[in-house]
């Protein structure tokens, strides 16, 4: 009896265990999508600022001299594919992590299945046996 009392204990630690690495799991996902989002924003925000300056250029609303001193401050004196390029590698960084955050989810999510899946099998043979 204490044996079993034991093995109990253990399996609710181990599932514990597990139910926090699925919340820190899912946690990262969360952060990892905020981040991904915020950098496809940031290339999108790029994209329209120089866009908008390049409308005003072209209306004659702002000199050459002028569009270049923004454009180069707005880029910290990058060239844009410098920034899309590096937003890009963010992103699929971001994506590749969310996916194998997934994956270990997954795996999480299988186990607690099978698991319940075992339970309903001891139960169901305790029950024929009791009969």
């Amino acid at each position: 009896m204490t044996e079993q009392y034991g093995q109990c204990t253990k399996e609710l630690i181990k599932k514990s265990k597990m139910k926090n690495k699925l919340k820190d799991y899912r946690r990262n996902v969360e952060a990892l999508i905020k981040q991904r989002d915020l950098c496809k924003y940031y290339k999108t925000e790029i994209k329209n600022t120089i866009n908008g300056l390049e409308e005003k250029y072209y209306a004659g609303l702002i000199d050459k001299r002028t569009f270049s001193a923004y454009i180069d401050k707005y880029l910290e004196g990058r060239q844009p594919q410098d920034w899309y390029s590096m937003y890009d590698y963010h992103i699929n960084e971001c994506n590749e992590d969310i996916m194998s955050y997934e994956e270990k989810i997954n795996e999480i999510n299988k186990q607690f299945v099978n698991k319940k899946n075992s339970l309903a099998m001891i139960f169901t043979v305790i029950g024929i046996i009791a009969l």
